[in-house]
């Protein structure tokens, strides 16, 4: 047992407690390390690595951690049982491992097992600056090692140190460290021995370099004059394109080898590269590189042989040339006979020429003729599709006036059945709603005229989209609420469009009838709002019967319905969802629908997106649930009982499902107080603005206890 060993063993005797004994024997004994495992021997280096090593901050550490590559169990376990026992700098220690580097970068120490070599380069980077130490195993290339263990034929291992290294990742050597029995790397001398056989190899390569240009040279040109040459010679020959064909080969020939000549430099660079890396193999790199010599000199010979057969394709080519001449002047003898044959063509034809013209003016005069009937024939057929239209176009306009009046008849005559007598609140509701149809459908046939002509002026403000959204949903209640429809608002309070607030309202309303009107009762109505780039896109989703493929195309046009049922089956004009489409224009959007028969249908909308920072202050914002503190009711004990039978449920529910919310409201008895009535709105408020902190605050205890408004 060596000087080395033996302070290996005592310095390890403190961190194996468990074979105290044992230590003790064997540095009495003189023993060799067998009575050991590797493992063991592996577990104590690594103990005392992390004693003589200062790292960054370590009294403010809680612990260390030493990280094994891979799942070598009996290095695990023996750690394991170290860690029990025995602390780093007075620090509790923790053992972990894993097959993957990314896992162990947070440790303090990492195991890399010999099977991981193969890796070690890529390793290495990932662990480089991360306060880590590694210890290796068997590592041949130094330059990826911080301290690398040396299994030895006897059973012993040391190590060695690659100072540098460990400097690089912020920790430092103790003195004591090269006592464990450790050697240092001296890598500056190796690069520097590296480098000076690196000039050489240039130096010899750059040589070789000099001569493969000179004779890519002369194969440049004598490429360049076996072209010219190949260019003399016509397609007449066949034996001079077979020589041509060999000559093409040989200089394909000639460029494979200098595709090997270049490989084989490629090989001599790649090999000089290991000579940075490996000083052991720089005697093997040198034979190479001399074979290697030897080869590029017998490609310079065969080079030499082809280039005398260059010469020799040459004189055979001047050969076939004097053949060429000879064949020539045959040439010229037979164009002069085929100059007379010409002149004979030449009169021929002209006699033929003189015919077809005469038979040519006769088709024109033909063709003139015919042109004439058919021209007469396509104005009789403009004079019937003309009268056709005409006969069209007043079916249409008796069509759509009949529609309007249609329009119009129903609401007049509600307004008139309903206000003949004392009216009701429900009455005083119907009315209001017929008067609003008529003055949608002459604003939307005066708007529309407007729009068509650029004549209608837009009020153009940054504003939130809910806005419009919740100035829509207040229109369109009393059509939901009779139609037991669910409606859902789910857009953003937060983002904002450009837009005319009063047009954009009413192309919401326009899409929010359409969708009630077309979606059975228990159906749902979804209002969202996404930003997309530098617009924002608003969609109604609702689930109706959908609209078929062929009638989507014209869905947008003007009295769209009338031309496609008769007046007897149709409920309205078509206008709404032309305004939709001019007024979103107007704005610079765009609009269309996606829908499905039977699985209803989505129309959308885009409007210039806003800038949620500088909203525009309006005159009239739509109604909303109140925002400071909670109102002061006064609700009687009558009110409570009321008002807590319909907690449960209310609380159930999502502050957009209008339509169950407006169910749950409805059951309230009639005859409620106005505190009762009071609450009742600002439920429907909260719903209608997307509030769902105020829809929770009204919906809890606390407005049984509030005292005060502010």
């Amino acid at each position: 047992m060596g000087l080395c060993d033996i302070f290996f063993l005592t310095s390890t005797a403190g961190l194996l407690k468990r074979n105290v004994l044992i230590s003790f024997v064997l540095l009495i004994a003189g023993v060799t390390h067998a009575q050991y495992t590797p493992e063991q021997l592996k577990a104590a280096y690594i103990f005392n690595f992390a004693e003589n090593i200062r790292w960054p901050n370590e009294g403010s550490r809680n612990s260390f951690i030493i990280g094994i590559l891979g799942h070598n169990e009996k290095i695990i376990n023996d750690l394991n049982d170290f860690a029990a026992d025995e602390k780093i700098k007075n620090k509790p220690i923790t053992i972990t491992a894993s097959d993957s580097v990314d896992d162990l970068i947070t440790s303090n120490i990492l195991f890399i097992p010999r099977v991981n070599n193969q890796n070690i380069k890529s390793i290495f980077e990932k662990i480089k600056g991360k306060n880590l130490l590694a210890v290796t195993e068997a590592v041949d290339d130094k330059k990826y090692v911080m301290i690398n263990l040396i299994p030895g034929s006897d059973n012993t291992i040391r190590f060695e140190l690659n100072e540098k290294n460990i400097i690089e990742q912020d920790l430092s050597v103790l003195p004591d460290m090269i006592l464990l029995g450790g050697t240092t790397i001296d890598l500056h001398e190796l690069y520097k021995e590296s480098q000076r056989s690196l000039l050489t190899k240039e130096e010899q390569i750059a040589e070789q370099q000099q001569q493969l240009d000179k004779l890519s040279s002369d194969l440049e040109r004598i490429t360049l004059e076996a072209e010219r040459q190949r260019n003399l010679i016509t397609k007449q020959t066949a034996e001079i394109f077979d020589k041509q064909n060999r000559l093409d080969l040989k200089i394909k020939q000639l460029d494979s080898l200098t595709s090997e000549i270049e490989q084989q430099r490629q090989q001599l660079a790649d090999q000089q590269a290991l000579l940075d890396e490996q000083v052991e193999i720089q005697n093997r790199q040198q034979l190479e590189i001399n074979s290697k010599k030897t080869e590029l000199e017998e490609y310079t010979r065969r080079l030499k042989n082809k280039y005398e057969e260059v010469d020799r394709l040459e004189t055979e080519i001047d050969e076939k040339q004097s053949i060429l001449d000879k064949q020539n002047v045959t040439i010229a003898t037979q164009q002069n006979i085929l100059y007379i044959m010409i002149l004979i063509i030449l009169l021929v034809l002209s006699l033929i020429f003189l015919i077809y013209r005469g038979l040519r003016n006769k088709k024109i005069a033909n063709r003139k003729l015919e042109e004439k009937n058919r021209h007469i024939e396509e104005q009789r057929l403009e004079l019937e599709r003309s009268y056709k239209q005409l006969k069209e176009l007043e079916d249409f306009k008796e069509t759509m006036t009949d529609m309007i009046v249609h329009d119009l008849k129903n609401p007049l005559n509600s307004i008139i059945g309903l206000s003949r007598d004392e009216c009701s609140k429900s009455d005083l509701k119907v009315i209001n709603e017929s008067g609003k149809k008529m003055l949608k459908l002459v604003t939307e046939i005066l708007d529309i005229h407007k729009f068509e002509e650029s004549k209608f002026p837009l009020d153009i403000q940054n504003l939130p989209v809910s806005n419009a959204v919740v100035e829509s949903i207040n229109e369109v209640s009393v059509q939901l609420n009779a139609s037991s429809i669910d409606l859902k608002n789910k857009v953003p309070d937060q983002l904002t469009a450009k837009y005319d607030l009063e047009i954009i309202s009413r192309v919401l309303m326009n899409l929010l009838t359409n969708s009630i009107k077309y979606t059975p009762a228990g159906g749902e109505i979804e209002i969202q709002a996404e930003h997309e780039d530098n617009i924002v896109r608003v969609l109604v989703s609702d689930t109706g019967q959908g609209i078929p493929e062929s009638k989507i195309t014209t869905l947008f046009d003007k009295f769209s319905q009338l031309k496609k049922k008769k007046y007897g089956t149709t409920s309205s004009t078509g206008l709404g969802l032309a305004f939709c489409k001019l007024a979103v224009e107007a704005h610079g959007g765009m609009i269309g629908v996606e829908s499905e028969p039977e699985k209803g249908s989505t129309f959308w909308f885009t409007l210039p997106s806003g800038d949620e920072d500088k909203v525009d202050d309006v005159d009239s914002l739509p109604d909303i649930a109140h925002i400071g503190k909670l109102k002061n009711y006064g609700f009687s004990e009558a009110d409570k009982i009321t008002i807590k039978e319909i907690f449960p449920r209310l609380r159930k529910c999502k502050v957009f499902e209008y339509g169950k919310i407006s169910d749950i409201l409805e059951d309230l008895d009639e005859n409620i107080s106005e505190s009762v009535e009071d609450w009742k709105n600002d439920i429907i408020n909260s719903v209608f603005a997307n509030n769902n902190i105020r829809f929770g605050e009204l919906t809890s205890d606390e407005i049984f206890t509030n005292k005060s408004e502010e």
